[in-house]
């Protein structure tokens, strides 16, 4: 209203300036004065509908995505642009992701680069100058046919989102702490609010980025600045999928081995990273869903073998000795136990203020959980190999008691089947993208668009 109130003036006062100037220039001055007041009305009308348009713009609350675990690309420091926004060619951002650990100045002892380049210390800190020199640079954007969060940033540009204006994208470096990223979102947002004056935020978070924004949510004042979140396969209660990387190494999970991405690698450049350790399973997860670790051997040497309850399995974690990385021809990574610095910190009182998250009563929240993929339930280790155990009940990464366990104004049950999706996925397929522009768009909604309200039966 105002800066439509300040047009009209702009159109009344150049109007009389013009009038003045024809009216004193003698003959043929009423068309000097008509000529004058069409041009001044033109140009002045376009300013008025770019300011009015400009004003609603910013009645749209603005939105912020944030990637889950793995989902933003990690690079060598450039003195150039320093971040690469999805730009629709994943190509591209597939290129700089293989180049990011292995960039000019870098070690290049392996394709996807040294695994030594991401390791951190077991105080949970960067292992090296490489490792502590990697920064967040963009969101890691999967190749066609696969769609993720990239695809949603794109879509939302398509529908009256525009980048640097309502749409944000908060990169981070996964390997650090949920509560040290939370702080770099905060960081972030308020740089916004400075430069934008926004008064309210909506925020949208795949995976591990959703216990980032709920982190950031527990302080008061955060709250206060966001209208709604919206969680996409987060896991509430951690995952049992996220001691594979740190204890064994990826390719546990596979019946084969993948030559430029040896599991051994993988263990040796998270096995110290706390957001991995912010993902174990933590006591609630148990109360409401059991066990998950099998210690069929008694790795910790305690005579106590089978399914562990959780007290039972935080001593495995902390005694258990570790065994190779499941791969032939490969050493054991060092060292031989996980850290039990970051066990206490970020796995056991982490996850205990993580799994007890009061919602904020002035924010509304959306989640949507998965289900119908084969999602990891145990993990039996027999000494020399381990057996992998699977359920439906999940989006193959996150368990759907671990997405649905929150306060919530809306859960979405997703069938990851239906949609031909998974957990890496699902952010970017169509009808969900649909959905959340639609949580976006209205202030409620009173039917789940194309998504069962009901939790589904199992048998």
């Amino acid at each position: 209203m105002l800066k439509a109130q300040i047009t009209f003036e702009r159109i009344l006062g150049t109007f009389i300036t013009g009038a003045l100037f024809a009216f004193g220039s003698g003959f043929y001055a009423f068309e000097k004065l008509l000529f004058t007041a069409c041009i001044v009305f033109i140009f002045t009308y376009s300013a008025a509908g770019q300011e009015i348009s400009g004003s609603n713009e910013q009645k749209q609350i603005p939105v912020i995505l944030i990637s889950g675990l793995g989902g933003s690309i990690l690079s060598k420091p450039s003195k150039g642009k320093k971040f690469e926004p999805c730009r629709g060619n994943p190509f591209k951002n597939w290129k700089r992701f293989i180049k990011g650990i292995t960039a000019d100045g870098f070690p290049k002892n392996a394709v996807f680069g040294d695994p030594a380049n991401l390791a951190f210390k077991e105080d949970g800190s960067p292992d090296g100058v490489v490792s502590a020199k990697l920064e967040p640079t963009g969101f890691v954007n999967l190749p066609l046919p696969f769609k993720d969060i990239c695809g949603l940033s794109l879509f939302l540009q398509k529908n009256k989102y525009k980048r640097d204006v309502n749409l944000f994208e908060f990169y981070y470096d996964f390997r650090y702490s949920v509560q040290d990223n939370a702080k770099k979102l905060e960081l972030s947002i308020e740089e916004l609010r400075t430069r934008h004056g926004f008064s309210k935020i909506n925020l949208i978070a795949h995976s591990l980025g959703g216990l980032i924004a709920k982190q950031y949510l527990t302080a008061k004042a955060n709250a206060d600045v966001i209208d709604k979140l919206i969680l996409v396969g987060t896991p509430n209660l951690g995952a049992p999928i996220a001691l594979i990387p740190i204890r064994y190494g990826a390719n546990a999970l596979l019946p084969f081995n993948i030559p430029f991405l040896k599991g051994c690698n993988v263990k040796e450049a998270f096995h110290n990273a706390p957001g991995f350790f912010n993902l174990l399973p933590g006591r609630k997860y148990f109360l409401l869903k059991g066990g998950y670790f099998i210690d069929s051997d008694d790795i910790d040497k305690n005579g106590k073998t089978g399914l562990l309850d959780f007290d039972e399995t935080v001593f495995n974690l902390e005694n258990g000795l570790e065994s190779k990385c499941l791969e032939n021809n490969e050493k054991n990574a060092e060292p031989e136990k996980l850290s039990k610095s970051l066990l206490g910190d970020e796995f056991q009182k982490f996850t205990e203020k993580r799994d007890n998250w009061v919602k904020p009563p002035n924010v509304k929240v959306y989640v949507f959980a998965g289900y119908g993929l084969k999602t990891l339930e145990t993990i039996e280790d027999q000494g020399k190999k381990i057996k992998l155990s699977w359920t439906p009940e999940g989006d193959w990464i996150v368990p759907l008691r671990s997405a649905e366990s929150i306060e919530a104004d809306k859960i979405f049950y997703v069938n990851m089947k239906t949609l031909n999706t998974n957990h890496l996925s699902v952010i970017g397929a169509d009808s969900v993208k649909k959905n959340i522009l639609s949580l976006l768009q209205k202030e409620s909604i009173d039917v789940c668009e194309g998504f069962s309200c009901v939790r589904p039966l199992f048998k």
